[in-house]
């Protein structure tokens, strides 16, 4: 029904969900955001009934008896993660006022003296004997407030609006602003039209409380407040209500507190203090030096000082990073120590900005607990998952990998570690540091291997290969197979061993074929995979034993009527391999009917290159032969010349240095730079090209044949290949200039090819991310 058309269904689906809220008391959250959504969505002018049955709803879930919590009344213990340790703020009230609706809002740290108070004035806001439209628009403003609305407007209130319902609007429109705050740009506030807006506002609301003034409102409700308005202040450079504010404090006796209260009124009274020195320093325009003096002035004392400071500086959070660690560096210079807690969101803010050596920096401090320490960690890891670096500096990395490794021998890892975690253990292996990702792993499968699937694990296996670390993989694979099914393990044993085939590391890749039990069905290709990775024989049989591989090859692909693509791809692969170049050209011109133009242009590539390690190119005679080669393999098949074939064919160019010299390997390089390969502007010279050449320059032998191909540039594949072929031909004729060029534009494709991947994977990523929320029914969207 939402998925029709959200907009017009919200009527019928609150009324849908009101059947179910009253039958059951127990609701889960994402009811409550429906229920939310649907209060803000619906259009109300038509539905009079329904919005009576909604109030009195309500009210019946506020005529039971006000729950309480589980343990002893104590004021001090708040949830801290609702505030700065603990510090109670009108965030934290507004969902105080939903929980009197819906418990389930209610943390089991609530003190019991908070509850009854925001209970009562629930429950009188939104009682029968008040006016509808107010009972209704004060249920709309809690319904804004728990969907984290933006758009919040003051309320001008009459003499007849009650006490409660004035002090009910204006907490929770405190709260909107607030929020409306951190979402906003600092840029949007700070010109004078917007700073006048929100003057207009906050005094709006200032004259709203002090209307509503109650001397059964806890002094710590009004502490909340008033820091809610300082905060105001502080955006809006509001010096008069920051006035207001401090003559209401020494009024109300708001800034100090009995020695023998609880530690909570203490935490509150020094937030308060806080807050004041922050908007006094916003209002003021004081540099770091003078708002710290003005905390020791206000607060003498060390230890409170040390508070106030803990307290302030999460304050500048979260768009005034640099001035929160200004601040920071400065209390430590003058030797006032900043509490973990407040650390937390300073690190976190920092690695948002990347200043990631003030972040290793504080993370490094030993007062951290372990649960402190993984959530900066997760929240860092969770900035390379969600902006999808693909690589990242090798200190950096390592750093970050070795705190990982040490919290994880100490604590298990929570849940919402998993996808930041396995992002950046691929990111390990790909900056090289591929031996502490597989300790990581080896840590993580000990204690929690339900962390990572057999996808993520073949991923990694292949990439240990490509980065060499062959021992390193067939670790991972002992360590994970074991914790997958049968089937996934012998998938994984096949990645590895044609990974590790590829890289030449035969003796571990028949490690892990011996490591498989025995009697298991393999097919064709695995079959070929194990000749090709037998155990050497000494130097005299090693012709005997190639020709004995060729045979058994040749025989394994015959005895299969319609042999697979990929088995012919293998079985090729090996004989080019073993220099059986007759065998593997044979083998194709004999199976090419079956094959397709992309599998047959990669296995005559195959075939092209093995023509080219093995017959060389040094001599006329060996070039016109590749060349000649090509044209073989493309009259019999369906094999067509890509920029792969381009490329091998250039890599027979360059070998043949007898023939050529660096001056025409130049003119070759801006050959190809006309033809489209890339690079930048600040590469270019005259005639347009790197090295000057004009078009009429002379070319090495054969380069004027190479095949015309359209096909689109692949840096992965064509540019970077190329470019590292005529680097090393540029380094071995000693023409070092012309190298260092190469060099400087293969580093700048390389970066933007990065920024390209990384960009291409967000993209991948929200569109699944918005697919997994259609398919869940997440309809639920921001509200004017």
């Amino acid at each position: 029904m939402l998925a029709i058309d959200p907009k017009f269904r919200a009527v019928q689906v609150l009324d849908h969900l009101c059947d179910y809220l009253e039958r059951f008391s127990r609701l889960s959250f994402s009811l409550l955001e429906i229920f939310w959504w649907a209060l803000l969505t619906g259009r109300w002018d038509h539905a009079p009934s329904l919005q009576a049955r909604v109030l009195d709803f309500v009210h019946a879930r506020l005529s039971e008896t006000i729950p309480k919590t589980q343990h002893t009344p104590q004021p001090d213990k708040l949830d801290p993660s609702e505030g700065a340790r603990g510090i109670l703020t009108v965030h934290v009230l507004s969902k105080f006022f939903a929980s009197a609706i819906f418990p389930c809002y209610r943390t089991e740290q609530a003190p019991n003296f908070l509850l009854r108070w925001t209970f009562k004035e629930t429950r009188e806001v939104l009682a029968p004997t008040q006016p509808h439209d107010l009972r209704w628009s004060g249920l709309l403003l809690l319904a804004k407030n728990m969907m984290k609305s933006s758009s919040f407007r003051p309320i001008q209130s009459s003499q007849n609006t009650p006490p409660a319902t004035i002090r009910w609007q204006t907490i929770l429109l405190l709260s909107g602003v607030e929020t409306t705050l951190k979402q906003l740009d600092p840029a949007d506030v700070s010109t004078p039209e917007a700073k006048s807006y929100l003057q207009t506002v906050a005094n709006t609301l200032w004259k709203n409380w002090l209307q509503a003034e109650s001397l059964q409102c806890p002094i710590d409700v009004k502490r909340a407040v008033i820091s809610s308005f300082l905060k105001i202040a502080a955006a809006g450079a509001n010096g008069s209500l920051l006035t207001e504010c401090s003559r209401y404090c020494t009024d109300h006796k708001l800034w100090h507190w009995s020695p023998d209260g609880s530690p909570a009124m203490r935490r509150q009274a020094l937030g308060l203090v806080a807050a004041y020195v922050y908007s006094s320093g916003k209002c003021q325009h004081l540099q770091v030096p003078q708002v710290f003096d003005h905390v020791v002035r206000l607060i003498p004392d060390r230890t409170s000082a040390s508070d106030v400071v803990s307290l302030l500086i999460p304050l500048f959070l979260p768009h005034d990073v640099d001035r929160a660690h200004e601040f920071l560096l400065y209390a430590r210079a003058n030797g006032v120590e900043v509490s973990p807690e407040a650390l937390v969101p300073v690190v976190i803010a920092l690695s948002y900005d990347q200043q990631w050596d003030a972040t290793i920096s504080i993370l490094g401090d030993r007062r951290f607990s372990s649960k402190q320490r993984e959530t900066i960690l997760i929240a860092i890891l969770r900035i390379f998952q969600t902006s999808r670096y693909q690589t990242l500096d090798k200190t950096l990395a390592e750093t970050l990998g070795r705190s990982l490794f040490q919290l994880y021998s100490t604590i298990n890892p929570s849940p919402i570690s998993k996808y930041p975690v396995r992002y950046f253990l691929g990111l390990l292996i790909a900056v090289d540091h591929g031996r502490l990702a597989v300790g990581i792993l080896n840590r993580l499968f000990l204690i929690t291997p339900s962390l990572f699937t057999q996808r993520c694990v073949r991923r990694w296996l292949v990439q240990l290969v490509q980065k060499g670390l062959p021992r390193q993989a067939g670790k991972l694979f002992r360590l994970s197979r074991r914790h997958f099914t049968l089937p996934q393990s012998i998938d994984l044993q096949r990645k590895l061993t044609a990974a590790l085939f590829a890289a030449n590391a035969h003796r571990r890749a028949r490690k892990v074929v011996n490591r498989m039990p025995r009697g298991l069905r393999t097919t064709r290709r695995d079959r070929i995979l194990r000749i090709a990775i037998s155990r050497p024989l000494p130097n005299s049989y090693r012709t005997s034993k190639a020709r004995l591989h060729t045979l058994k090859v040749m025989a394994l692909v015959d005895r299969d009527p319609s042999p697979s693509p990929s088995t012919i791809q293998t079985a090729v692969t090996i004989l080019t391999r073993q220099g059986r170049m007759s065998a593997a050209r044979k083998l194709f011109l004999q199976h090419s009917a079956s094959l397709d133009t992309k599998v047959s242009t990669v296995i005559g590539n195959i075939i092209l290159h093995g023509y080219v390690f093995f017959r060389g190119s040094n001599t006329r005679r060996a070039i016109r032969h590749i060349f000649h080669m090509k044209d073989v393999l493309s009259e019999g098949t369906k094999f067509t010349y890509d920029r792969t074939t381009m490329n091998i064919l250039i890599k027979a160019i360059l070998n043949s240095k007898r023939l050529a010299n660096p001056v025409m390997f130049r003119a070759l390089f801006d050959h190809l730079n006309r033809l489209g390969y890339p690079a930048s502007e600040r590469w270019r010279r005259e005639n347009g090209v790197p090295f000057s050449t004009d078009e009429s320059a002379v070319l090495p032998p054969w380069a004027d044949q190479l095949p015309p191909v359209s096909q689109p540039i692949s840096f992965v594949r064509h540019v970077q290949p190329l470019y590292k072929m005529f680097i090393k031909a540029f380094y071995l004729d000693e023409d070092r200039a012309a190298a260092k060029c190469v060099v400087g534009i293969l580093r700048e494709e390389k970066a933007l090819e990065i920024e390209r991947r990384e960009a291409r994977s967000r993209s991948v990523r929200e569109g699944v991310i918005r697919k997994q929320a259609r398919e869940r029914g997440e309809f639920l969207e921001e509200v004017e």
